[in-house]
């Protein structure tokens, strides 16, 4: 509708984390706007309902509203291979959500997406994906990282897979430069 109302007919998607399964989720039912896609670090390229056991949505909430200082920092620090002090602000932010009144509803709202996470994985929408595609991501992101990333590969039709070395979860952060330069690169190289 936004689009619709700017008069915007054709975008580029990027996505990064949970916004990578969004953005696959936009280019599966928009393609006619979808010019290209670009997924950063993606998570949910598989259906966790094969490997996890199922969590209620009460329960989840509940583990959220007592998140705790060392968990938000331990939680951050996993998404680096090298820390830097300029990332503590990104765990202040984490904790001052924790800290503000307004913290019940952002909890639910954590806890919501953790579900859709796991209810509603996108490995399914891959092979339907009709745009070029680009997986720019941190090769040491989680354990099975690239290995996901690589099998999400085989599933889209047009694709192509950048893994920057040494860099994880939040390429955007960690190497700007080279993530900057190689999403340009793609977005100036694709024509619909």
């Amino acid at each position: 509708m936004l689009l619709d109302e700017l008069g915007i007919e054709e975008v580029a998607i990027v996505g990064h984390s949970m916004g990578g399964m969004l953005a696959i989720r936009f280019a599966f039912t928009y393609p006619e706007t979808t010019s290209q896609l670009v997924l950063v670090n993606m998570i949910g390229k598989k259906d966790f309902r094969k490997i996890r056991p199922w969590q209620s949505t009460e329960e989840i909430y509940k583990e959220s509203l007592d998140w705790k200082f060392e968990e938000i920092r331990a939680s951050q620090e996993r998404y680096y291979v090298e820390w830097d002090d300029r990332y503590d602000k990104y765990i202040r932010i984490h904790y001052g959500w924790r800290l503000s009144p307004e913290w019940p509803r952002i909890a639910l709202v954590r806890a919501l997406n953790r579900q859709m996470v796991y209810s509603q994985p996108v490995e399914y929408e891959f092979p339907h994906i009709k745009v070029p595609t680009l997986i720019l991501s941190g090769k040491e992101d989680v354990r099975d990282f690239v290995e996901l990333a690589r099998s999400t590969c085989d599933l889209i039709p047009d694709y192509e897979l950048s893994l920057l070395e040494n860099v994880g979860h939040n390429p955007h952060f960690e190497a700007p430069g080279p993530f900057h330069d190689r999403l340009i690169e793609f977005l100036n190289s694709v024509q619909k």
